[in-house]
């Protein structure tokens, strides 16, 4: 597949991650509590995923399963773990996380999945030329995080609020990136999203009451039933992530330079859509919890148009 191709379908991915994050900043809000809110999510992604991979069994038939080795099997069950722990330390981060400074933290996992990429495998080894500009999208991301109250230092210095959180997100999620890359998309796209799931579901219905004993903070973990907001909201949510998920994952089983590289602009895509939002329904301000002075405006704008300048020329080399 083409470089510009997979560059479209990645932005794409990107987009509705970013629409994703904003509504689970709203759930999490309403939740407070990390590790039901997973169980919830992966369960409805399973449901969502379910649609395209039943239509693609209809379709294809038992062939949709080839692919599947025991190397394979480990290295899902691998990409599985990494990324349940990642989304709950992520949505941990986000009961009390500024929206933007999150999208944009979570961007630059940029530089840490290019890096274990380029030692892991050998199709991610580029020329030189490409790297100053993946330098350039992440000082774009660092000015998109910029604001009065956490400043870059306390970015870089893991300062910020819950900093901790998501930089074991980036961690996790460059490393799950790195699995899916091996498998080189050997195993039909559909396949692996409902597998990977279903792994994802065992690891946090077991943890469960692992994570609700050993926490000081048990009490956010009891159960309760839906609002109709909270069930509106998580529709549409899960909804966007599941598409989002299954075209990343294909994407990522082409390039992660080139699926990273677009991923780097959901800071600024956060942005600008909360932006949006906010000038729509400017009483959401406080619910968000976004800068709004016309200095962090303009810095995190400079940020954007740095982070688009570095991915569009990265693409060309590519």
């Amino acid at each position: 597949m083409d470089t510009f191709t997979i560059a479209l379908i990645a932005f794409s991915s990107t987009l509705l991650f970013s629409l994703s994050t904003i509504f689970s900043k709203f759930l999490i809000t309403d939740f407070k509590n990390p590790a039901k809110f997973t169980i919830y999510q992966l369960t409805g992604n399973l449901f969502f995923a379910s649609i395209p991979f039943a239509i693609s069994f209809y379709l294809e038939g038992y062939t949709i399963f080839q692919g599947i080795t025991l190397e394979a099997i480990g290295l899902i069950i691998a990409s599985s773990f990494v990324i349940y722990i990642g989304l709950l330390s992520l949505f941990t981060g986000l009961i009390e996380g500024d929206t933007s400074v999150v999208g944009v933290i979570n961007s630059s996992r940029i530089i840490f999945s290019i890096l274990i990429a380029f030692f892991l495998i050998q199709d991610e080894r580029y020329d030189l030329s490409v790297y100053p500009w993946i330098i350039i999208i992440f000082i774009g991301v660092l000015f998109v995080s910029w604001s009065e109250d956490t400043p870059i230092t306390n970015v870089l210095l893991l300062k910020s609020r819950k900093s901790g959180y998501f930089l074991a997100t980036i961690f996790l999620f460059a490393f799950s990136n790195s699995f899916v890359r091996l498998l080189n998309n050997s195993i039909n796209t559909f396949t692996l999203v409902v597998i990977r799931l279903l792994f994802m579901i065992i690891f946090s219905v077991t943890s469960y009451n692992i994570l609700k004993k050993f926490t000081n903070y048990s009490e956010i973990y009891e159960m309760r039933n839906l609002t109709r907001k909270e069930t509106i909201n998580l529709f549409f949510y899960l909804f966007m992530f599941t598409i989002a998920d299954i075209l990343v994952t294909f994407t990522l089983g082409e390039s992660i330079t080139i699926t990273e590289s677009m991923g780097a602009l959901q800071g600024a895509m956060v942005f600008i859509l909360i932006n949006i939002l906010l000038f729509i329904k400017p009483n959401l301000l406080e619910q968000l919890q976004e800068p709004r002075d016309k200095k962090t405006l303009g810095i995190r704008l400079i940020g954007i148009i740095i982070a688009l300048i570095g991915s569009w020329n990265l693409i060309l080399l590519l």
